[in-house]
Formats: structure tokens, sequence, C-alpha cells
């Protein structure tokens, strides 16, 4: 049976002025040659997370000192956020005493229920 979706995805920041491209690793980011980027893209799935997206919400305001009323609180998490959130962590569990993989659900670290975004920037991935 032929596959529709490529079975690869990779994780890496790309300058769109300097076409420069930055692979994240548990030591830090390293530069990645634009002739890989350019071989393996045309064939694996592309998930972009623009540097809207992962700033928004990043100025967080102080937790609401009592919940915020169901009918104002943002949007549960979408799949697609969650892909993006996975792929960025590179599904493994954001506690640092834990560094799981698999089985992990997308969080917000600042909750709804205190008026927290459903963003990239305001989320993490835990076990």
């Amino acid at each position: 049976m032929e596959r529709e979706d490529s079975i690869f995805t990779i994780l890496y920041t790309l300058c769109p002025d300097c076409r420069k491209a930055r692979l994240p690793t548990a030591e830090g980011p390293i530069e990645l040659p634009l002739e890989v980027v350019e071989r393996v893209e045309p064939e694996a799935n592309k998930v972009t997370i623009t540097f809207e997206e992962e700033l928004a919400g990043a100025s967080r305001p102080e937790p609401a000192p009592k919940p915020v009323p169901k009918a104002e609180r943002d949007r549960p998490n979408t799949a697609q956020l969650v892909k993006k959130v996975r792929l960025r962590e590179a599904g493994i569990c954001g506690n640092p005493g834990c560094r799981r993989r698999g089985k992990c659900h997308v969080h917000h670290l600042e909750f709804r229920l205190n008026g927290g975004k459903t963003v990239i920037s305001n989320s993490l991935l835990l076990c």
C-alpha cells in the first residue's frame, strides 16, 4: 500500500532572510547545511512554527486571582498546536526529572482556568 504522507518529520529553524538552518539538539542548536534541508524538504512533512506563534503570549500576565468564567476562557488545544508542540519538544516530557518519551500530553503553563492562552509559548509536553 502506498503511503500519502512522508515518514520523515524534522524540526529545524530556517531564517527566511539568510536561509541559515539550525537543528535543536539536547546540547543546543547546531547549524544544518542548507543542502541537507533542500534534499530532505521535498519528501518530508512540513510543519511551520512562525516566530509570531512562538512568541505569542510570551509576556504572560500575572495569574488571575480567581477563575476566569468558562465563557471567557481560551479554546482547548487544537490538533495542529499539539503536533507543533510535540515536534518542538522532540516527543520528550518537559519535566527535567522525567524526560520520558511517548504518551505525553500538551499542557498549558498558565491554565486556561486562570486566563492562560492556547498558544505554543504557553504549552509544554508532559507525561
